[in-house]
């Protein structure tokens, strides 16, 4: 009897066999043989993970022990949509939409691994895409567009905080052009950074009344 040891779990293998007699001559092969081995049901553990923090959308590498397999890998039990085991002991993941600070989980067929610290979701930094008009006087309001407002703190005309603006949504903000502005970029700061329009908003000079 052959016994074909070290093999990998969850894995089709051909065999094929022939005959020798004691003069040393061969038989012709026989017919191929195949077999697949059990999968592994030892139960994942998670060892680590890095980063330990970051924005949605952040490839998170986890390491541990038994990942062949895995079915699932969540973020503080929102599933990510997108991972790849890179080997029995790694997993790359991506946090996913929704996710919020807690622990790391992977499940396979021998269980579900669950890891001792969490995974800190950060707010996603801010993006400015474009702003209209483009061009005003102190005290135009304008709107900004872009990504990631929601909780913005600030938001200045060139250095010059505007003292007044408004986050209508998460992709715009109405702001005023502040007194003592001048024409330079626009920024826009959150929890997760601050963004700076590429372009320059004009600050055109107010008109003034020399006689009448």
């Amino acid at each position: 009897m052959y016994n074909d040891t070290g093999l990998t779990a969850n894995t089709s293998y051909s065999y094929r066999t022939r005959a020798t007699d004691a003069a040393g001559n061969l038989s012709p092969y026989s017919n191929v043989a195949s077999a697949t081995t059990a999968a592994d049901t030892s139960p994942p553990t998670i060892t680590g993970f890095t980063p330990t923090s970051g924005p949605v959308g952040t490839s998170v590498t986890i390491s541990g022990t038994n990942f062949t397999g895995a079915t699932a890998v969540t973020f503080n039990g929102v599933s990510a949509t997108t991972f790849t085991v890179t080997s029995a002991t790694a997993i790359q993941a991506t946090v996913p939409t929704g996710a919020t600070t807690g622990p790391v989980s992977v499940t396979t067929p021998g269980g579900t691994a669950t890891s001792a610290s969490p995974f800190t979701v950060t707010a996603s930094p801010p993006t400015i895409t474009s702003f209209t008009p483009t061009s005003g006087p102190v005290g135009t309001s304008v709107t900004i567009s872009g990504t990631n407002f929601t909780g913005a703190t600030a938001v200045t005309f060139n250095g010059v905080s505007a003292t007044t603006f408004t986050v209508t949504s998460a992709t715009a903000i109405q702001a005023t052009v502040p007194t003592g502005a001048t024409t330079g970029p626009v920024s826009v700061t959150t929890a997760g950074g601050t963004a700076t329009s590429a372009s320059s908003f004009t600050v055109v000079p107010a008109p003034t009344v020399s006689s009448f």
